[in-house]
């Protein structure tokens, strides 16, 4: 009977290694380091002195806090960490600003657009282009000693910052008038972005635009120039990983044309458990972890904030979630390989 059961362990031993293996290939921990170290490349979101944020695409059980510190001593650190859940676009700092006006206006020429800056004009050279500002009644005349006073610019003018265009087999954002290429389509939908709101374009039309080498990625801010439905007949603009808020009206008048992102608020949650924070406290080894509970899992939002201790000059903050054994994680993975 021994012998029997050795024999079972023994044929058995190689399987139970390879499920345990083919698991953590699965389900693998999903990784976010912010580092000072120029070799190691940082995935964090960096909001403010020591604000961080990440999204992860699983679900997850638990959360690991792992910090390196470049000079102070344990000791001296203050060791509690605030852990917050929601929408990302709602961690970005608001930037204050009086009004808003574009730094360039629509105008007319004999029968040709530009956009007209202080200093330059530049060409608009397809309809396409001239519909993502707003179209050809929203242009302004322009008379003969305008037009020659204003140098004409050697770059035609690309799509408005926040324009979602297909290209061959790939979609990108406008932003800062560059192609960024959206990575995957669960990028696309994480951002909010609608799939009848990508406009095709020609080779002549892309070949305007300079690639962005930045993917837009889960990881990622949301692009310059994106407009946020705040889904309360306010809209903010992003700029520069801050928020600026606008009313219908200018949103109208300046952006009408670029098709807002809204926040999924959608599901039946108990106003209860909207922003309960976690807190978490570094041992010794300056680490902690945090079981995430039903409540903190099942509020809105996808992006999770970490607010460090802020004179805590960091060399290295290392977020580990750890990934749970589910049928929608795998779910997930293999929609990566679609």
């Amino acid at each position: 009977m021994k012998r029997s059961l050795i024999k079972i362990s023994i044929y058995l031993l190689p399987a139970i290694l390879a499920g345990v293996f083919i698991l953590l290939k699965i389900f693998p921990n999903e990784v976010f380091i912010l580092s000072q170290d120029k070799e190691l490349e940082s995935n964090l979101i960096l909001i403010g002195e020591n604000d961080l944020i990440a999204a992860p695409l699983y679900d997850f059980n638990k959360i690991k806090i792992n910090i390196s510190p470049d000079s102070a001593s344990a000791d001296e650190i203050d060791r509690e960490i605030t852990v917050k859940k929601d929408y990302i676009i709602n961690f970005y700092p608001e930037k204050k600003q009086e009004s808003l006006i574009p730094p360039y206006t629509l105008k007319k020429y004999n029968n040709k657009y530009y956009l007209v800056y202080e200093n330059k004009k530049e060409l608009i050279p397809t309809d396409k282009i001239l519909e993502s500002y707003g179209g050809n009644q929203k242009a302004l005349p322009m008379n003969q000693a305008e037009f020659k006073k204003i140098p004409l610019s050697k770059d035609p003018a690309t799509f408005i910052d926040g324009t979602l265009v297909g290209y061959k087999d790939s979609v990108f954002v406008i932003s800062r008038g560059k192609m960024k290429v959206i990575a995957s389509a669960q990028v696309f939908d994480r951002f909010g972005f609608n799939w009848d709101h990508v406009i095709e374009i020609t080779p002549a039309e892309a070949r305007i635009h300079k690639n962005d080498p930045e993917p837009l990625l889960l990881t990622s801010p949301h692009p310059f120039g994106t407009i946020i439905d705040n889904l309360d007949g306010t809209y903010y603009l992003i700029q520069e990983k801050e928020r600026l808020k606008i009313n219908d009206q200018d949103y109208q008048k300046y952006f009408g044309s670029v098709h807002p992102v809204s926040l999924n608020y959608s599901g039946t949650l108990d106003n209860l458990n909207i922003n309960q924070n976690r807190t978490c406290f570094l041992n010794n080894n300056l680490s902690c972890s945090l079981n995430i509970d039903k409540v903190f899992k099942n509020q809105a939002g996808y992006g999770y904030f970490f607010d460090l201790p802020k004179k805590l000059p960091l060399q290295q903050a290392k977020i580990i979630f750890t990934r749970k054994i589910s049928l929608n994680n795998l779910k997930k993975t293999a929609a990566k390989f679609r």
